[in-house]
């Protein structure tokens, strides 16, 4: 059990375990971890497998293996896991890292490695390896999988259609059973992009309005996950009853479908997901927005979609920070780039976020910042507050004139025809 303490009093998250000694005497085991702000660059080197910056950061002392994200009480191990960064998870499983600390939602590094590779969200060999990392045999036994989750997940009889079809004939398996973290056949099978699976289980009956019970997702988020498409549009489509799927559900977050998007770069759900109606400004429990995610994210797909469809730049989390204070702190010169033809006029560049500070200053403090920040920073800044600049995406895209005049033209005619490219071969 994890508690995180109320800011106002302590920014610190104590994980209390109850066990008993072979002699039947209770134990308990406390661990408090610090809680740091959301723009702590060990979350960012975490996502970004850097494990030298890691290293670096943790000698310097400015941070901890043990520290946790002020939002939902990942480790850097969950952030290194979540996005499948195998060097840095060896670094900080060597340097101590815990692999079972208890996220705010209950789940731990294990918890994620296993959700990755059993979501196929990550290439063979990586999982190859998380599962070396990780093992795994207790998890599997402990998620108590029914038969129809052992044949979603190719855990039993191949994974085919067939089987499936039989195990839901015999009627043995309710169709909406769950797993142990809420999960039910339909949830797995749109996480995995499985569009046979998920045509076949709401044909018989399966339930798309269920949310899995620790984190509160929905089918339609899964599905968006896996980018899609053929999923998304399944369950858009599809009635049950007389109801209809919500494009703004919400998890326990109060993250939307096109919100996880937007943080995996899925451009061909996202688009899926608008040409529906999804709301571009949906924000979460602490104000986050698509947009903000995909900046956060250097999401650079979803940046472009998401600029061209016309989403608000202006919003900014319940800690104040902005689009700004997120492209300082995360973001890539290619990100800096799109920014920087998006025009975002009318940003106060000299806002001030919780902490007090400015996204220029965020930047002038940055460390580990990639090559060419400052230049494509200096820029970005010119474009807001400069009136002579005229090149903007508001201007006819790279995309019908490949004759470029800046870097920002190319990152835009490249991000662009990526997003292009994942949507045409969804067949929107």
């Amino acid at each position: 059990m994890t508690y995180f303490l109320p800011r106002w009093f302590s920014e610190k998250a104590v994980s209390a375990t109850f066990m008993s000694t072979p002699l039947g005497n209770p134990s308990l085991n406390l661990k408090i971890r610090r809680v740091v702000p959301e723009m702590s660059q060990l979350f960012r080197l975490s996502r970004y497998g850097d494990a030298q910056g890691l290293r670096d950061l943790f000698v310097s002392g400015m941070a901890s293996p043990d520290d946790v994200h002020i939002r939902g009480g990942w480790s850097a191990l969950h952030f290194a896991v979540d996005h499948g960064r195998i060097e840095a998870c060896k670094f900080l499983l060597d340097i101590g890292a815990d692999p079972e600390w208890e996220s705010a939602t209950g789940n731990t590094p294990v918890d994620m490695a296993w959700n990755n590779i059993l979501q196929l969200n990550i290439p063979a060999k990586a999982a190859e390896v998380l599962a070396i990392l990780f093992p795994g045999a207790d998890f599997i036994q402990s998620r108590i999988f029914s038969r129809l989750h052992r044949i979603i997940l190719g855990l039993e009889g191949g994974g085919s259609d067939d089987d499936l079809r039989k195990e839901l004939a015999s009627g043995r398996t309710p169709i909406d059973v769950r797993d142990i973290d809420g999960w039910t056949p339909l949830h797995w099978a749109a996480r995995r992009g499985d569009h046979r699976a998920l045509s076949t289980l709401m044909q018989h009956g399966a339930d798309p309005f269920l949310s899995t019970e620790s984190v509160g997702l929905t089918s339609l988020h899964l599905a968006a996950l896996s980018n899609s498409v053929p999923c998304v549009q399944t369950l858009l489509q599809r009635r049950h009853g007389n109801r209809m799927l919500d494009l703004e559900v919400e998890d326990c977050y109060g993250s939307g479908p096109l919100r996880v998007t937007s943080a995996h770069n899925c451009a061909a759900a996202a688009a899926c997901l608008m040409r529906h109606g999804a709301d571009l400004n949906q924000q979460d429990r602490v104000g986050e927005t698509p947009l903000l995610s995909a900046v956060y994210n250097n999401s650079h797909e979803m940046i472009t979609l998401l600029l061209k469809a016309g989403a608000d730049f202006a919003r900014a989390t319940a800690w104040a920070n902005g689009i700004l204070h997120f492209a300082a702190n995360e973001s890539d010169v290619e990100t800096l780039a799109l920014l920087t033809k998006a025009r975002m006029r009318g940003l106060d560049v000299e806002a001030r976020n919780s902490d007090g500070l400015t996204a220029g200053e965020l930047a002038e403090g940055r460390d580990n910042a990639p090559e060419g920040f400052t230049e494509a920073w200096g820029r970005l800044i010119a474009s807001i507050t400069e009136e002579d600049l005229e090149d903007s995406w508001h201007s006819p895209t790279p995309s019908t004139d490949k004759s470029f005049h800046s870097f920002e033209d190319l990152v835009w005619y490249e991000a662009e025809l990526g997003a292009e490219v994942d949507i045409a071969e969804a067949g929107l």
